[in-house]
């Protein structure tokens, strides 16, 4: 075993060399499982810093975009395949502000919670499924909102009959409301 502190840096040098990847990886991993509790204090550093220079912080990710497509497109597709409800909750979020929904507020667990509350049938034909579309009671377009109040859980093919009309059948909409505490009663 080396003793001389030259070649025990020189050593770990090659190592740190042949495996960069494996070692970013689990540095990443590390600072994301333990990100609230290494240091809080930079956190809040952090997050008012980057609210001070948003704009700066913009314009460097619009540069690296410019620069790097590859690597941009490569780090989008990865999340979008790790994050498929996240992804559609996205891109119906975008979908209602376009149509200009008055309240735009569905999140992906809410609609995770949705799905479930109905155990993953369609509200209209009854078939469960695992790839259901978020039917909304009042469309889109006509003003209707993007809030879990206005979502049912609806197979493609009965969301597309039903289009901008009113809903097939009668629907009772899920309301979710924080659950209540828990009293023992005296």
């Amino acid at each position: 075993m080396a003793t001389d502190p030259q070649k025990i840096r020189a050593t770990k040098a090659r190592y740190c060399a042949r495996h960069k990847e494996k070692i970013a990886a689990y540095k990443h991993d590390y600072h994301i499982k333990h990100r609230d509790t290494i240091n809080p204090k930079a956190n809040i550093r952090a997050k008012a810093w980057y609210i001070k220079n948003r704009e700066k912080v913009l314009a460097y990710q619009a540069e690296y975009a410019k620069t790097h497509p590859k690597e941009v497109s490569i780090r989008k597709r990865n999340w979008e395949r790790n994050n498929p409800e996240k992804k559609l909750a996205n891109t119906q979020r975008r979908r209602a502000r376009k149509a200009g929904a008055p309240i735009n507020d569905l999140t992906a667990a809410q609609w995770t919670e949705i799905k479930t509350a109905y155990g993953h049938r369609c509200v209209y034909c009854g078939r469960k499924m695992q790839r259901l579309t978020q039917d909304h009671i009042t469309p889109l377009s006509k003003g209707g909102a993007h809030t879990a109040s206005n979502i049912v859980p609806a197979c493609g093919k009965c969301n597309s009959c039903k289009g901008s009309r009113p809903p097939l059948i009668s629907i009772q909409p899920l309301l979710l409301t924080v659950a209540p505490s828990k009293k023992k009663p005296e």
